[in-house]
């Protein structure tokens, strides 16, 4: 399976954590128009307590998934504010 490409059941990849380095090449993030996202908010400890917190079963996430062909559908429930927490189209 080609670098960036994931089966369902693998998983979550792994993070490459505060002042780590991802490398990935370009091509095969531009053929299957592949988005990296990161997010700078927060500290270190706060980044541990957290992990911790999910380690005990002490969070949640709230997901939605969508049908690829519904997409319209998870659009008007973003829109109307039915969707709480993340909708996830799948292929």
């Amino acid at each position: 399976m080609a670098a960036g490409r994931r089966r369902a059941d693998e998983g979550c990849p792994p993070s490459p954590g505060y002042g780590g380095q991802l490398r990935v090449p370009t091509f095969n993030l531009v053929l299957p128009e592949i988005s990296v996202v990161g997010n700078a908010v927060g500290t270190h400890d706060d980044l541990r307590e957290l992990i911790a917190l999910a380690a005990v079963g002490g969070m949640s996430l709230r997901t939605r998934t969508y049908p690829l062909d519904a997409f319209a559908d998870a659009i008007a429930d973003l829109e109307s504010g039915r969707m709480h927490g993340r909708g996830v189209l799948v292929p």
